[in-house]
């Protein structure tokens, strides 16, 4: 493999395609540990109805890891603090037992902010928030005192265990200054949950 332009191979591009692979490597100057250099091949094939070399090769897609905070049958104890950590994952999911019978109450405490005037966001997925009997979130700054957690409000008012109801719930978690404030919003659209019953 060499640092070259692409020299695609002559295609009569009157008569017909090339349904050929044509691979093109290229190497990038850097090496791997093993002496080995860091690069790529690319594959290639002529479409002569669009007059045109096209890729090929299959892009791979890398998923995130979802942290998982509790469930999928969680019922914590009676006034138990989660911890959602910034430096952790971006996204956490946390499952509470739909239906449970008992009356608990349980806190979702946002740790490890980023630095002031870095911006941190997390991904958090509720299912049935409505569980708890109290749901509240707090959060600690980077000196780990209590800061403040701003949360958008529903159009039929307070933002309690009451009104989020069951479902599927995505907040998204922000802040920028250090854990002083943090900003929830309800990315779900119209009625903020999806119903998964």
């Amino acid at each position: 493999m060499t640092n070259s332009p692409i020299n695609f191979p002559a295609i009569n591009g009157i008569d017909g395609s090339s349904c050929d692979i044509y691979p093109f490597g290229w190497t990038s100057g850097c090496t791997y540990p093993d002496g080995r250099n860091k690069g790529f091949t690319q594959e290639w094939f002529f479409d002569a109805r669009i007059g045109a070399w096209i890729s090929d090769t299959p892009a791979s897609i890398e998923y995130k890891t979802v942290n998982n905070l509790g469930g999928p049958n969680f019922t914590p104890s009676d006034n138990e603090t989660i911890d959602v950590s910034f430096a952790n994952s971006t996204n956490h999911i946390l499952s509470f037992t739909s239906g449970a019978s008992s009356s608990f109450s349980t806190t979702l405490r946002f740790v490890n902010p980023p630095s002031s005037n870095l911006f941190g966001e997390i991904t958090l997925i509720v299912i049935n928030p409505s569980v708890p009997s109290d749901l509240n979130l707090t959060g600690l700054k980077t000196d780990n005192s209590t800061g403040t957690v701003i949360m958008d409000e529903p159009s039929s008012g307070l933002s309690t265990a009451d009104t989020l109801g069951s479902g599927v719930h995505m907040w998204k978690v922000w802040t920028v200054d250090g854990g002083n404030n943090y900003y929830v919003y309800r990315a779900n659209g119209f009625g903020r949950f999806w119903d998964n019953s």
